[in-house]
């Protein structure tokens, strides 16, 4: 160890301070924004926002990747008009 980190460490262990407390209040929520679960009295808290498991996720983006490849071939065909 360098001279000045066992300096900075015999300082900080002649403070003898408690440890920082940690909070551990998570909220959890669906992506729309509802609360899953219970919402907790106590501040502040952590915002977790659940995508559901695995598979309901993979069908979501599966969903949005067909809707988005059908929107781009839409696009893509000439309109006719007569005139």
């Amino acid at each position: 160890m360098s001279g000045a980190f066992k300096s900075r460490l015999a300082k900080l262990e002649a403070l003898r301070k408690r440890p920082t407390r940690v909070r551990n209040h998570v909220v959890t929520v669906d992506p729309e924004g509802r609360v899953i679960g219970q919402m907790t009295k106590r501040r502040p808290v952590m915002i977790l926002v659940d995508h559901g498991t695995d598979d309901e996720w993979e069908a979501a983006l599966l969903a949005q990747q067909s809707k988005l490849i059908g929107g781009a071939k839409a696009a893509e065909q000439p309109t006719h008009t007569e005139g």
